[in-house]
């Protein structure tokens, strides 16, 4: 068993504590005890705490796999074992097993029998799934998650963990400072652990009332650039009409049931189809929400499990694995948007394709990549050069084309019609 830790607090300003996570690790004794929670469950933080899906957790440079953040109001520590996950509550009320549960999305569905099932239907997905065990798909907070990812749009994941920090540090409550000793550490020198390991404080989310009050200007000035416009605007939308949208979207992920649902079901059952069509066309309308943030949105926070976020990275891989005859569509329209989720829906099982989703998105091109094969990561490697040689092409092509003139203007129609032939 883990021992227990005992946190040591430091009276600040308003009796917020000053936490020391080295003695909370260590088990040293002292007034005030942190009691640490056992989970038996195929969890790996690692993988599942590694920015993408969320951008709020801070791996620990201590000698064991520690991860610190926010859920809600409390600053809660996360420490991998063997076969089992523990936590402490560092500040804030009590943070429970059955949340943590719901947080993993460990009650939503069978996810090693999934697991087991998709390795058998797909090569690439049996070798990604044995390279990366244990990553689950997180169950967020709404608000939280409804503004990450507006900030993510042509972002990358550490901008995006920057961000959330700077709202969070300005709008959000102090719930404690980190004492010296332990640092958050990352891959690289990267701007929001810099500020992080100065600052030494966790915040909880701000309200919607808190960034709609918020002025462009000063959201501009954390870094948002003209996502700020969207995170003021959409948190206006928010609350308008008492909050009647966002109630909207609460009672809708609170009113999921896939009891008696085969979760590997191929056919998408019509009311689960139109819910989730339903969700995303919600979504949509907040400022700086497009189908693929939407979708996101629903998978992390909504329990639309069934939910595929799109983009050309996604449509690459299922031209490329499942329906090579999606190489010939011209442009990522709402059709083909549709028919690349389906492609996952058909493959892997309606209910939970956004699962399958997660797990070859974050292999091929999130901060997991480095844990895959080498032949594995070669093969992506020759594809996206091979899809870039044949756009090149076509541009040279369409140049081409452009300096004969317009006597020559069916050539140039035929050429800017045709998709590159990447069969490989």
């Amino acid at each position: 068993m883990w021992p227990a830790g005992v946190l040591r607090h430091k009276t600040r300003s308003r009796n917020v504590p000053m936490v020391e996570i080295d003695l909370a690790l260590q088990g040293a004794t002292g007034p005030s005890r942190a009691d640490w929670t056992t989970l038996e469950a195929p969890v790996v933080l690692s993988t599942t705490l590694s920015p993408g899906q969320s951008f709020g957790w801070k791996r620990l440079a201590v000698s064991e796999e520690a991860y610190l953040g926010v859920m809600g109001n409390s600053v809660v520590l996360f420490v991998q074992s063997e076969k089992s996950i523990r936590w402490c509550t560092l500040a804030g009320p009590g943070v429970t097993c059955q949340r943590v549960r719901s947080f993993l999305g460990l009650d939503d569905g069978p996810l090693q029998d999934l697991r087991s099932a998709w390795a058998k239907s797909c090569t690439r997905l049996a070798q990604v799934a044995e390279c990366l065990p244990g990553l689950c798909v997180l169950q967020q907070d709404l608000v939280e998650t409804i503004f990450g990812f507006i900030c993510s749009q042509n972002n990358n994941v550490s901008r995006i963990c920057l961000l959330m920090d700077r709202l969070r540090a300005t709008y959000g409550e102090l719930l404690c400072s980190i004492a010296p000793g332990v640092d958050a550490e990352g891959d690289g020198d990267l701007a929001v652990l810099r500020e992080f390991n100065v600052q030494r404080k966790l915040y909880a989310f701000p309200s919607v009332a808190r960034l709609a009050a918020a002025s462009e200007s000063s959201l501009k000035a954390l870094g948002l650039g003209y996502r700020a416009a969207y995170v003021r605007s959409a948190a206006k939308m928010l609350l308008q009409k008492d909050g009647c949208m966002l109630k909207w979207l609460e009672q809708s992920r609170d009113s999921i049931d896939l009891s008696g649902i085969d979760p590997l079901q191929t056919e998408e059952p019509e009311g689960m189809r139109q819910r989730r069509l339903e969700v995303r066309k919600e979504l949509c309308r907040l400022p700086g929400v497009g189908p693929k943030v939407a979708d996101c949105i629903a998978l992390f926070a909504m329990k639309q499990h069934g939910s595929v976020p799109v983009d050309v990275h996604i449509w690459q891989i299922v031209t490329r694995d499942y329906e090579p005859e999606l190489r010939e569509a011209k442009s990522l329209t709402p059709l083909v948007y549709e028919r690349v989720g389906n492609a996952f829906r058909h493959r892997f099982g309606a209910p939970f394709a956004g699962w399958a989703h997660s797990l070859l998105f974050g292999a091929e091109f999130g901060a997991l990549r480095a844990q895959l094969p080498t032949q594995m990561l070669k093969e992506m490697d020759a594809y996206r050069e091979e899809i870039k040689a044949q756009k090149l092409k076509k541009r040279k092509a369409l140049r081409k084309s452009d300096k004969t003139g317009p006597g020559n203007s069916k050539e140039r129609d035929r050429l800017k019609m045709k998709r590159p032939n990447t069969n490989r």
